[in-house]
């Protein structure tokens, strides 16, 4: 089988500002390919806490740090999301993709 998933995959950690209206419809559709081979719902809790993780990591990148109350980009949902992780149980992805986050490290607790 043809890998034809990794020129997708590797569009996931570029800004979106920075993907041509291509590459953003591609990785619409990519996206759109994984929750349907995964089976999730639309209001499944892995695809809503990685919608969010998406929209924190973007405003995040912007600021060039975790966004705070009053920054361009902060809503209400980012900012509560935020502050869910730093005291939720998370698993090895969802610590990646906060450590991925400039600032997201200290988000992150060490699982016991």
């Amino acid at each position: 089988m043809e890998d034809y998933a990794t020129p997708f995959i590797e569009l996931i950690d570029r800004e979106a500002a920075d993907l041509s209206v291509d590459e953003r419809e591609s990785l619409e559709f990519y996206y759109a390919s994984v929750n349907l081979a995964e089976g999730l719902p639309p209001d499944s809790v892995p695809r809503r806490w990685c919608v969010v993780a998406q929209n924190v990591g973007r405003v995040a990148h912007m600021l060039g740090r975790l966004p705070v109350s009053g920054d361009p980009g902060a809503t209400p949902v980012i900012l509560e999301w935020i502050r869910f992780q730093a005291t939720a149980t998370l698993n090895s992805y969802q610590r990646a993709r906060l450590g991925s986050f400039p600032g997201g490290d200290a988000l992150i607790a060490v699982p016991e």
